[in-house]
């Protein structure tokens, strides 16, 4: 019993763990298949970039709701290169984890360097979007 257990276990730690990222919507998408095609390459470069400099001043839509009555940004507290402390849109901050984690804090620094303050005065009908 003891060496069925031991070789059961020896090929589970042999076997390659299989890569799934889930998305938003709770798919699993298999990541095994490392091929892009240069049209999703496109599509999430845009979608990052897009998202990454959206200062519209609204929260992203969590349900149905919201997408018709946004609710107001107050931004995200972010510590900028020259030691002070600057909000980003919390948009910016959500694309911000599709960039490599040792680029990310300093490009998020600059990000809320650049970030107007009039974005998080929560006027209704005011906002800076870069799409």
């Amino acid at each position: 019993m003891l060496i069925f257990q031991g070789l059961t276990i020896r090929q589970l730690s042999l076997r390659k763990p299989p890569n799934f990222i889930q998305l938003v919507d709770g798919k699993l998408v298999n990541t095994d298949n490392l091929a892009r095609e240069p049209e999703e390459i496109r599509q999430f470069a845009t979608k990052t970039m897009t998202s990454m400099f959206d200062w519209s001043g609204k929260l992203p839509p969590q349900n149905i709701e919201q997408v018709s009555q946004p609710k107001l940004d107050t931004g995200i507290l972010i510590s900028t290169n020259n030691g002070g402390r600057k909000r980003v849109t919390t948009s910016s901050w959500l694309a911000s984890f599709a960039l490599s984690e040792d680029f990310r804090q300093g490009f998020l620094s600059t990000i809320a360097e650049i970030t107007p303050p009039e974005v998080f005065y929560n006027k209704k009908n005011q906002g800076i979007s870069g799409k």
